[in-house]
């Protein structure tokens, strides 16, 4: 799981190639190593929520009467399985808030898509699901904590 850092993603990919290429027992051609090592390249959806906070608190690019339906179409670029609502979805964003334009492509260039949006998920399902969601410690720890502990007596702690 990564922070959606190009320099993060090209070295796991660089070492990934390197530590392949020079095992006679693998055939794999480089081209071949580098989308394998893609495809084990998984974005921290903490990292994800916070630019998509941060942009849609800018009021000259999201309206404070759109930021409600810019959130949840954000939401669903990153729940949908379907394409053609992915594509939907991408395209009232593009008509409804020109002005992220440069944001919006950034997240669905297919290296940085692939790490976060379901549609666009080149990594196994099953893998995918076996990992965080994310690399923040804290948020990591909430989650765990959660899990184990249960809502009741995280409520019961929360009240004290």
């Amino acid at each position: 799981v990564v922070d959606f850092s190009d320099a993060q993603r090209l070295g796991f990919i660089a070492a990934f190639e390197a530590f392949f290429l020079h095992h006679d027992t693998d055939n794999r051609t480089q081209q071949q190593l580098r989308e394998v090592a893609q495809s084990l390249i998984k974005g921290c959806e903490y990292h994800w929520q916070k630019s998509v906070t941060r942009v849609s608190r800018i009021g000259d690019c999201v309206s404070p009467e759109t930021q409600s339906q810019f959130l949840g179409m954000c939401r669903q670029l990153q729940s949908t399985e379907n394409m053609g609502v992915f594509d939907r979805v991408v395209g009232v964003m593009r008509k409804e808030w020109p002005k992220l334009k440069r944001w919006l492509d950034w997240w669905l260039a297919p290296d940085h898509a692939s790490m976060i949006f379901p549609t666009h998920r080149t990594m196994d399902k099953k893998l995918s699901s076996k990992l965080p969601n994310t690399t923040n410690a804290e948020e990591s720890m909430h989650a765990v904590i959660y899990k184990i502990a249960g809502k009741y007596v995280i409520n019961f702690l929360c009240s004290l």
